[in-house]
């Protein structure tokens, strides 16, 4: 796993096996996060700009495209 880049996943079916790797888009990857920085940053963006939360969600793929933790400066939470 890459943070805010990709996943993987082992697949079995039968005796079938298989490594997936997952690319989520910006979009994607902020509507799945559960990272606690990530949701602070989702909560600032909504308080600070008065946004909804998809509102928010769709700033933060613009603003942050791979998570918080990606960010070369720092993010105040």
């Amino acid at each position: 796993q890459r943070k805010g880049f990709f996943s993987e996943g082992f697949l079995m079916e039968g005796d079938a096996r298989q490594v997936l790797r997952i690319y989520p888009s910006p979009l994607e990857y902020w509507i799945s996060t559960s990272d606690s920085r990530d949701n602070q940053y989702l909560e600032q963006l909504k308080k600070s700009q008065n946004l909804t939360l998809d509102e928010a969600v769709f700033l933060a793929a613009e603003l942050a495209p791979y998570g918080v933790a990606s960010l070369k400066q720092k993010v105040s939470i």
